[in-house]
C-alpha cells in the first residue's frame, strides 16, 4: 500500500474536519475557521508497481495539470490512485502517483477551490496550513517556508510520518491548490530526494516553451522562455546602444518587457580568472558592486555554473531588483543580470533559474554510461573517447572514458569481503583511506564521506607533479566502484566539467 497525505483548502466559512495520525485509528476533530478552513484527508493509495526500463528521465504532462516536470523513468505512473480512507474535502481532487515502489513516491494532487490564492494573499494561508501540518507530524518537523516553485506561489514542508518521511510542496494556480508528495523510507531516501529535485528544477507551467540562448562569441547555451524577445548590442540597463560599447564589450537583453529581462554581458579581461584564484579578483568585484548598488550589497557568493568558476550578488535598485551570476571563462568574464520588478518577479526568479539549471559550456553534448556489471548510469562529454579494458577480477571491463590522454576519467568495479552500507561505511574508511594514499602518495585533503546516487561513498583529492586527481568510491553492498578522474594540462576545466555532469547525473540503475 502507498501511504499518502493530502491537504485540501477549501474557501468558506464552515467546520473543517482535520485527520489526526494516530496509530492504529483515524480520530477526527472538529475546527470552527472564519474564513479559510483548512481539512486534510489520510489516503491510503495503491496500485500495482512493475519494473522500470533505465534511469532516464520521463515526462509527467496530465490533462488538467497546468503544468508538467520530469522524473525518473524507472519510476511508474499510475493515474487510477485508490483513495482508501479519506475524511475532510472532496471537491473535484485528482491524483495522479509516480512511484518507486510501494511506499515510495511521488504524488500529485489538483484540488479545485471556491477562491483564488494569489502571492499576494498566500500569507492568509499560512497560519491554518500550518496547524494542519502540525497536527499531522507524528515528530519534530521544520515550520512550513514560502517557495516559488514554476512561477507558482507556495510552501514546503519536511514532515515526518512513523518510518516515512515527506518533503511537501503544496503550491496555487488562481482558485486550483496541488500538492507534491515526496514520500521515502529510510531505504529509498536518496532516490526519492534525487527524484523531487528532478521535479522541483524542472517543473514548468504548461505552455512555457523555452527557447535556446546560443549566440556567437559566448562559450555557453542555456534556455529561456520562448515568448520573451532578443536585443542584441544593449546597454547595461537593457536599452538600445546608440553607439559602439568599447573595452570589448557586448551585451545582449532577453526581454519579458522593458523592465524585465535577462543581460547577458561579455567582457574581455587582461589575464585568467581560475577556480583556483577567483578569491583574489572577488574583493574588486564586491568592490564594483558596491559601487553600482552602494552598500545594500553583500559580499559575492561563490558559485560554480557549468564549471564555469563565478560569483553571485542579489542587487536591490530603487524599482527593480537584479541578481547577478558573474563567472569566468579564462580571460572572458561573462555576466547573466536577471532584472526584475516587484509585478513580475516570479516570471523573472523562474526563468533565471531555467538559464542557470541549463547552462552547458557550448559542444558540451552528452552520452550516457550504461555498461554491463556497473548497477549506475551516467552523463558525460560525446566528445570523449570510450575505451574498454578487461574483463577484471570482478567480471566487469575496467572503462576510460578520455579527452586525450592527459584529461582521462577511469571507472573500476571490484569487491570487499562485506556488505558495506551507509550505516557502517565509517568503518571501511580506514582501508581506502590506505589504498588512496599507497596509489596517489599524500592526499590533497582527507577521504570526504558522501553519498551519490543513492550509494554511499568517499571522495579523495590528490596532486602528483602536475597532474590533478579526483576518486570517488562507490559502494553497493560488497561491490565497490572507483571513478577516477586525471588531470595535466590545458584542459583542466573541460574534464572538470565533465567529473560534475558525472555527480549531478550519476543514477542508481
Amino acid at each position: 500500500m502507498i501511504l499518502g497525505i493530502l491537504v485540501c483548502l477549501l474557501v468558506a466559512g464552515s467546520v473543517a474536519l482535520v485527520v489526526s495520525l494516530t496509530p492504529g485509528k483515524v480520530s477526527v476533530v472538529r475546527a470552527i475557521v472564519p474564513v479559510v478552513v483548512l481539512s486534510v484527508a489520510l489516503t491510503a493509495c495503491s496500485f500495482r508497481v512493475g519494473s522500470g526500463s533505465g534511469a532516464d528521465t520521463a515526462r509527467f504532462d496530465i490533462p488538467g495539470y497546468n503544468f508538467t516536470f520530469e522524473y525518473p523513468k524507472s519510476f511508474v505512473m499510475s493515474e487510477d490512485v485508490r483513495i482508501e480512507k479519506s475524511v475532510g474535502g472532496d471537491r473535484h481532487t485528482k491524483n495522479v502517483a509516480v512511484a518507486l515502489d510501494n511506499s515510495n513516491m511521488i504524488m500529485a494532487t489538483r484540488r479545485l477551490l471556491r477562491r483564488d490564492v494569489t502571492k499576494e494573499s498566500l500569507a492568509s494561508v499560512r497560519p491554518e496550513l500550518d496547524k494542519v501540518i502540525t497536527e499531522l507530524a507524528t515528530g519534530n518537523f521544520d515550520p512550513g517556508k514560502e517557495i516559488e516553485i514554476g512561477g507558482f506561489p507556495g510552501f514546503e514542508y519536511q514532515i515526518p510520518f512513523g518510518d516515512k518521511q515527506s518533503r511537501y510542496i503544496v503550491f496555487f494556480d488562481g482558485a486550483v491548490q496541488y500538492t507534491l508528495n515526496c514520500q521515502s523510507t529510510t531505504q529509498h531516501r536518496t532516490e526519492i530526494a534525487d527524484a523531487c529535485r528532478t521535479v522541483e528544477h524542472t517543473l514548468r507551467r504548461r505552455g512555457a516553451e523555452t527557447a535556446r540562448f546560443d549566440l556567437p562569441g559566448h562559450n555557453f547555451t542555456f534556455e529561456y522562455p520562448k515568448a520573451w524577445s532578443t536585443t542584441e548590442d544593449v546597454n547595461a540597463d537593457g536599452t538600445a546602444q546608440t553607439g559602439p560599447s568599447g573595452s570589448g564589450q557586448k551585451r545582449v537583453a532577453l526581454l519579458l518587457d522593458g523592465s524585465n529581462m535577462m543581460i547577458i554581458s561579455r567582457t574581455h579581461l587582461s589575464g585568467d580568472v581560475t577556480k583556483e584564484n577567483i578569491a583574489s579578483i572577488q574583493p574588486e568585484q564586491d568592490g564594483n558592486m558596491a559601487e553600482l548598488a552602494g552598500s545594500n550589497v553583500g559580499p559575492g557568493k561563490p558559485i560554480e555554473l557549468s564549471g564555469f568558476p563565478g560569483l553571485e550578488y542579489q542587487v536591490p535598485f530603487a524599482d527593480v531588483h537584479s541578481r547577478y551570476l558573474i563567472f569566468f571563462d579564462g580571460a572572458v568574464k561573462y555576466t547573466l543580470d536577471c532584472q526584475s520588478t516587484e509585478q513580475h518577479r516570479a516570471e523573472i526568479t523562474n526563468a533565471c533559474q531555467t538559464a542557470e539549471h541549463t547552462l552547458q559550456r557550448r559542444g558540451a553534448e552528452n552520452t550516457r554510461f550504461d555498461e554491463a556489471g556497473y548497477n549506475f548510469t551516467f552523463e558525460y562529454p560525446k566528445a570523449f573517447t570510450k575505451t574498454e579494458k578487461g574483463p577484471a577480477e570482478s567480471g566487469a571491463k575496467d572503462i576510460t572514458l578520455a579527452l586525450d590522454d592527459f584529461h582521462v576519467i577511469s571507472i573500476h568495479r571490484g569487491n570487499v569481503d562485506h556488505d558495506v552500507t551507509k550505516e557502517n561505511m565509517a568503518s571501511a574508511q580506514s582501508e581506502f583511506d590506505s589504498r588512496a594514499t599507497k596509489a596517489f602518495g599524500p592526499l590533497t585533503a582527507p577521504g570526504k564521506l558522501i553519498e551519490l546516487g543513492g550509494f554511499p561513498g568517499l571522495e579523495y583529492q590528490a596532486s602528483i607533479a602536475n597532474e590533478q586527481i579526483r576518486m570517488i568510491i562507490l559502494f553497493d553492498g560488497r561491490v565497490f566502484y572507483a571513478i577516477d578522474c586525471r588531470s595535466a594540462g590545458r584542459h583542466g576545466a573541460e574534464i572538470n566539467d565533465a567529473f560534475q555532469a558525472m555527480q549531478r547525473t550519476l543514477r542508481h540503475r
